[in-house]
């Protein structure tokens, strides 16, 4: 067996003279710890970036197609703290949105925020078939009108959560209905332009201490689940009948039969998945190209 050699040897020690870094949230997430960055020195986290799906910080599943960008701003500490600097959607996701002979429009905007945040709005409409230049070009400024109105009067935090929550969309779709109906909006993604506006002051250990041992009392609280009821009267024959197979029931019958079929067997409740891996924050290149010379 090949006695290790003198660089795999330093590369050992230097990772072990490394620190772990926890990665903490925006205050609008409550500073949840995202996962962990290694340094051997602090004033070299700053400045790193991490991706994170948005139910690992709000504990909805429902918002698992939602990834947030975060970029290290400010380490105290073995904490790490970090601002919001943009999300986007699941490719994964936007992939089941759109089926065979669908369109997909797009759009592209700026919008400033009550608290002076310039975002960087791209949101997507599905429709069922191709359109003329003029109608869809309507439907574009519907939505945008309701987006920089909706945005422009309140701030970051309020804006990020009628997003995560679908109420702006359900706002937008129902508007632009009277144009031509679409089967789904959604803002597909979003830039924080001038993230310096972001900037705010962590709390001290204590204070970080007493908001996460709050947060964890809260979590493990029994608590009922509210269950999200769906309008099985806006779906087609076709996509009950799907629901139908799924849970294992007959499949015959007119549309209110198949309505009140479903809704007299609620769908199970999933069982709990493994957990994810902690996100990790990504390395300058300067450390990267550092551990893969001493590997070799």
């Amino acid at each position: 067996m090949a006695k290790p050699t003198s660089s795999t040897r330093k590369a050992k020690d230097r990772w072990k003279a490394k620190s772990w870094y926890s990665l903490h949230a925006p205050r609008m997430f409550n500073y949840t710890v995202m996962g962990q960055t290694p340094s051997d020195d602090p004033d070299r986290v700053p400045g790193r970036t991490t991706q994170a799906p948005l139910h690992m910080l709000s504990g909805g599943y429902s918002q698992k197609h939602f990834m947030l960008k975060f970029r290290i701003t400010e380490v105290r500490g073995l904490n790490a703290f970090t601002n919001y600097i943009g999300h986007h959607l699941t490719n994964d996701y936007l992939r089941s949105l759109t089926r065979r002979q669908q369109c997909k429009l797009s759009s592209n905007f700026i919008v400033e925020t009550k608290d002076g945040i310039s975002l960087r709005i791209k949101p997507i409409m599905i429709i069922d078939r191709k359109l003329q230049r003029s109608t869809m070009r309507d439907m574009n400024l519907n939505a945008q009108k309701i987006i920089t109105d909706a945005i422009s009067t309140t701030t970051l935090d309020v804006s990020l959560k009628r997003i995560f929550s679908g109420d702006l969309s359900k706002e937008i779709a129902k508007s632009v209905k009277s144009i031509y109906p679409i089967r789904r909006f959604e803002v597909n993604k979003i830039e924080v332009l001038n993230p310096s506006q972001l900037m705010e002051n962590p709390p001290n250990e204590e204070e970080l201490e007493q908001l996460l041992d709050n947060k964890e009392e809260t979590e493990t609280k029994p608590q009922k689940e509210e269950k999200e009821e769906v309008d099985y009267s806006s779906m087609k024959v076709s996509e009950l009948k799907d629901i139908l197979k799924e849970r294992g029931l007959p499949v015959s019958g007119k549309k209110d039969e198949l309505i009140e079929r479903l809704s007299e067997s609620p769908a199970e409740e999933p069982e709990a998945e493994a957990e994810e891996p902690e996100a990790e924050a990504e390395e300058p290149e300067a450390e990267a190209e550092e551990s893969k010379n001493s590997e070799e």
